[in-house]
């Protein structure tokens, strides 16, 4: 098992993007996801392009500390799937074997950095933290560029 993380600066007040992301229920903000729903304390995640339903738990959730975490507890369909390179993988490995933490710190007044720190088996991690990276750098430019939640 190794650690990781993904993170960006933001030039928005740390409410303003807490209030974006707080929703565990709600991943309109994380690029790929074809749809999210929540049920009790899993959301069930699709990304496009798969025929496999992603079950993450949340953990913890820490409203003014504007964090979040959750594991991966349980994938539903296809589960092998085609790197880039042709290799197949089996992420089936990774149930109960990664955790994640979103989390949004103030740097001042009108700048916050966005951390996702993620657990995960070591031949995953790099793959996760660059899906991860993606996110937050997805997230920077909704809500500065594209003005949302501004």
């Amino acid at each position: 098992m190794g650690k990781a993380r993904a993170e960006t600066v933001i030039a928005r007040p740390a409410d303003v993007i807490w209030e974006r992301v707080c929703d565990f229920g709600d991943l309109s903000w994380y690029p790929g996801v074809e749809s999210c729903t929540l049920s009790g304390d899993d959301r069930i995640v699709r990304r496009i392009g798969m025929k496999l339903d992603i079950v993450e738990r949340q953990l913890d959730h820490d409203h003014e500390g504007r964090t979040y975490g959750y594991r991966l507890t349980d994938l539903n369909g296809e589960s092998q799937l085609r790197r880039g390179d042709g290799e197949v993988i089996d992420v089936a490995e990774l149930v109960g074997h990664v955790r994640a933490t979103l989390t949004v710190i103030p740097a001042d007044e009108a700048t916050s950095r966005v951390t996702y720190d993620v657990e995960a088996p070591d031949q995953f991690l790099d793959g996760i933290r660059h899906g991860y990276q993606e996110a937050v750098d997805h997230l920077k430019g909704l809500l500065e560029h594209d003005g949302e939640g501004s």
